[in-house]
């Protein structure tokens, strides 16, 4: 299970933005699922929340149900 989260910020002459990526996937590689957001660098929790939430609509809590999956199959194969 590969989940990963990115963030950075961005300038402009007057503000300061930040920018956050998200990407979760399966360990063999076959689904992954990124999404990103950027705001306001005041208010990083709502951003975090937003991103989760996008992650989420696109299938990323099945997605890691999924994943669970694969690992545990592939465990038990290698107790074999």
């Amino acid at each position: 299970m590969i989940i990963q989260l990115c963030a950075w910020e961005r300038r402009s002459s007057s503000h300061f933005w930040i920018a956050i990526d998200g990407f979760a996937g399966l360990p063999d590689g076959s689904e992954s699922i990124r999404e990103s957001c950027e705001g306001s660098a005041g208010e990083p929790e709502a951003l975090g929340r937003e991103l989760a939430e996008k992650m989420k609509a696109a299938g990323a809590a099945e997605l890691l149900v999924k994943a669970e999956a694969q690992v545990t199959a592939d465990a038990t194969k290698d107790q074999r």
